[in-house]
């Protein structure tokens, strides 16, 4: 089954294997101290959708959306009270004017990229923030070349850039590899 369908990710929360990533709350740390998180917030592969729980109790206006019903119906069990803010859902059926779109661990999983970012950027607002955190494929990343459907290639990235035009690239080093946030403007 390929690991970019619904029915792949239900197994997964099924099995209790959707695990919310550590390095997340790192990352968004440190884009918000940059500034690149802001306004309306949409997490799209959501997961239970802890992401959405950290920023909503910190003030943030975020929802989330994941291919994943079980994901979802987790998630609204384990935060009652972002229950309202979770919604099982893809790129098609998100709303529009969202001032940061962020994609954690899921870009790399997408198979025609270039048609997805184009539907994200009409997700948008004007002069909306896509984040997207991935892991880079390298040869020092061992894991990420055995495993290449779990990060991304150089593009990959050229596909963010030229669709969305203004463009960051924030690299860091962690206890997994090498990972690298994109982060692109409207």
């Amino acid at each position: 089954m390929k690991n970019n369908t619904k029915e792949y990710w239900d197994a997964v929360y099924e099995k209790g294997e959707g695990k919310y990533n550590a390095l997340l709350q790192e990352s968004v740390s440190l884009l918000k101290d940059f500034g690149f998180i802001k306004g309306t917030i949409l997490d799209l592969g959501c997961g239970k959708g802890e992401l959405v729980q950290n920023l909503s109790v910190n003030g943030s206006n975020t929802i989330g959306y994941d291919i994943s019903y079980v994901a979802i119906e987790k998630g609204k069990l384990e935060f009652p009270l972002i229950a309202d803010k979770l919604f099982v859902g893809d790129v098609t059926s998100i709303p529009e004017n969202n001032d940061t779109i962020i994609l954690h661990m899921v870009y790399a999983f997408i198979e025609n990229k270039k048609d997805f970012i184009e539907q994200i950027k009409s997700k948008l607002s004007p002069g909306g923030i896509l984040i997207i955190s991935t892991p880079v494929r390298t040869p020092a990343n061992s894991m990420y070349i055995t495993r290449p459907e779990v990060s991304v290639t150089e593009e990959d990235v050229q596909i963010v850039k030229d669709t969305l035009g203004t463009f960051t690239i924030l690299k860091g080093k962690y206890s997994v590899g090498d990972f690298m946030f994109i982060v692109a403007k409207k």
